[in-house]
């Protein structure tokens, strides 16, 4: 695309937004995160990350909330569009060790696993655990909840004996974390009881109160 494509690609899609943010309807909603995507793809093409990323944010906030299981898969196409092109600004501003980095692969993970594209997903997972352990530290909440994602994909794909390692580890930071009730009134994650259950069928149960 030339630069005056992009010049006029920029101008009609800024028009396209303007008339649709007059419109109040539910229904316009899709059709202003297609807009603000169109925009991140043009900002990217212009080296404009900073303006790329606000709209792929905006474009992911409107489409997140619209994801459904019936979603078909021309949505799932677009939402990963605008995650990639979130993930493309990111690094370029802030490079790929950036927590938002980090948190955009662990929604990108969640919609492959969606997808039962499971081998996306663990790529995914692994890549989040990485940023997350180097800011985090080993013993994070972020870190548990991401091993939980990943032993679900690890098992899906046929490797529960990795699985129950990852599940075994979210258990342990999540008590270490939480306490073995909970901490501040807060509820344990809903997945903790989702993994105990696997745990008991797998019959290799860790007693939690001795994580």
């Amino acid at each position: 695309m030339h630069l005056n494509d992009n010049e006029n690609a920029f101008v009609c899609l800024d028009e396209s937004l303007r008339m649709k943010n007059l419109e109040y309807t539910h229904d316009a909603d899709d059709d202003v995160a297609e807009i603000q995507r169109h925009l991140g793809i043009v900002w990217t093409r212009r080296k404009k990350y900073e303006d790329a990323l606000k709209c792929f944010e905006h474009a992911l906030k409107i489409k997140t909330l619209n994801q459904t299981c019936e979603s078909s898969d021309r949505d799932h196409k677009h939402l990963m569009s605008c995650l990639d092109g979130a993930l493309e600004a990111v690094s370029e501003l802030y490079g790929n060790q950036h927590l938002n980095y980090a948190k955009l692969l662990h929604q990108k993970g969640n919609l492959h696993g969606a997808k039962k594209e499971h081998s996306l997903a663990i790529e995914a997972y692994v890549e989040t655990l990485r940023v997350y352990k180097t800011e985090y530290g080993d013993s994070h909440l972020s870190v548990a909840n991401t091993l939980f994602n990943l032993g679900v994909s690890l098992n899906e794909k046929g490797s529960p004996d990795k699985a129950i390692r990852c599940f075994t580890k979210a258990l342990r930071i999540t008590k270490s974390r939480l306490g073995n009730d909970h901490l501040d009134g807060k509820p344990f994650p809903r997945w903790i009881f989702i993994v105990t259950f696997f745990l008991i069928i797998a019959n290799c149960i860790i007693p939690f109160s001795s994580c």
